[in-house]
């Protein structure tokens, strides 16, 4: 009866733990310790939702990087994808993204090998350095009007790339931006264009580029 008892007891900590272990706090930690934006992981969904900006991670990834989902789903009231938020979530195929996020971060993105398309709201400024590099299944973004730069190596090794907008308010494009996108074989750069980085098309597929 005591081993019996004993048995349950246990069974009950560890789901207790388990389900503790897939939800927590995500915001940034210099605002309330965090807790304004809160992150869960049921069914195969990452829900992260609140009010503000993301916290920034470090190439070991995220809190909810150990668990299995191949939906991200972000709140309208989050401001930012935090740095290396997503990076090596490589089930990820899906993402929801609402027009109160304005920035995405470093490497937020980067190695989400399932992930094919993504549509970024027209609220995105900016977007980090190398945000969606080796998405080796990434076919199709569209970046919208309000970003004025693409950053460094930011889609670098994307190789499925085949189609890709960039509007008129883009100035600039960073170094390595399109290194190894070996699927993009044609590509026009808006008039609003004045500056390309170093080896931003080494390695691509390019055969035209228009050229303003």
């Amino acid at each position: 009866m005591k081993r019996r008892l004993f048995a349950i007891v246990c069974a009950l900590v560890i789901v207790n733990v388990t389900l503790w272990a897939q939800s927590g706090y995500c915001g940034d930690p210099n605002v309330n310790g965090g807790m304004d934006v809160k992150w869960t992981v049921a069914d195969g969904v990452l829900t992260i939702s609140g009010v503000g900006a993301m916290a920034d991670y470090s190439h070991k990834g995220a809190s909810w990087s150990s668990y299995d989902f191949e939906k991200v789903e972000i709140s309208e009231g989050v401001t930012s994808i935090g740095k290396c938020a997503l990076s090596h979530c490589t089930s990820l195929a899906s993402i929801t993204i609402p027009n109160s996020v304005t920035s995405i971060g470093d490497w937020a993105f980067s190695k989400c090998y399932a992930l094919t398309d993504i549509a970024l709201p027209h609220s995105v400024t900016s977007i980090g350095d190398k945000a969606f590099s080796k998405c080796t299944t990434l076919t199709v973004i569209d970046i919208p009007h309000s970003v004025t730069s693409i950053g460094n190596s930011v889609f670098s090794e994307c190789a499925s790339l085949t189609n890709i907008t960039i509007p008129n308010s883009v100035t600039s494009i960073g170094y390595y931006a399109f290194e190894a996108c070996f699927a993009l074989t044609d590509l026009t750069l808006p008039h609003s264009v004045t500056s390309i980085g170093k080896n931003a098309f080494s390695y691509a597929g390019l055969t035209s580029i228009i050229i303003p």
